[in-house]
């Protein structure tokens, strides 16, 4: 069975980037809320077994999870510590992270547990009192809904996560650049870095369609 379908879960979308020094997997997700009709609890599972098959047989890669999770992870992870089914030494070994918003959710839990699972980390900023801004406003009240979840070892390599205002939409774009290290910037720091294959993925095993770069 396909693990990626556009009919059942058209909502993920995963990008493998191959580069001369390093290959990248972006993993672009939109987690609709669990109230409306179309909501459907087996996102979650399809995207830990996403995860999952990208740990197995890419191990070396570097793993981006971004998007519109709709989890509410409160003013901090580590309130979560509190909750069962996590691990004390998750949040001993995950960086502190804060944010403006004031609720957490259930899905907030499931993406701690995603997160734990995953060996991932959500990046903040690179200050340890780094407050997360908001990142969706609506009419009654304002969250942050947008994260940026990266491979825990290899999460040095991205800057701090930049909040943009903008009023094209009520969820506000975010960034962050993909700084590298030593052994994987190009030998002249004034060259990009060069883009070999780009391929988006079919199905649970992981069978990647070239697109055009």
């Amino acid at each position: 069975d396909k693990l990626y379908n556009k009919d059942k879960y058209p909502y993920f979308l995963a990008v493998k980037f191959e580069y001369d020094q390093f290959e990248l997997i972006l993993v672009n997700v939109y987690i609709l809320p669990s109230t409306p009709q179309h909501y459907n609890s087996e996102y979650w599972m399809c995207l830990e077994v996403i995860l999952e098959d990208i740990a197995i047989l890419h191990p070396q890669s570097i793993v981006v999870l971004l998007g519109d999770l709709n989890a509410r992870l409160g003013p901090s992870l580590h309130d979560f510590a509190q909750k069962k089914g996590i691990p004390g030494e998750f949040f001993e070994s995950h960086l502190q992270w804060l944010s403006r918003d004031c609720k957490s959710n259930a899905a907030g839990l499931l993406l701690v547990s995603l997160i734990f699972k995953g060996n991932l980390q959500i990046l903040g900023g690179k200050d340890k009192n780094y407050i997360y801004p908001y990142t969706h406003h609506s009419t009654n009240s304002s969250s942050v809904l947008d994260l940026f979840c990266v491979s825990r070892d290899k999460a040095d390599l991205f800057s701090e996560v930049t909040v943009h205002l903008s009023d094209n939409s009520d969820h506000q774009p975010i960034s962050v650049t993909l700084q590298g290290c030593s052994n994987l910037r190009p030998y002249n720091m004034a060259d990009r870095w060069l883009t070999k294959k780009v391929e988006v993925i079919q199905n649970k095993r992981l069978i990647w369609t070239k697109v055009d770069t």
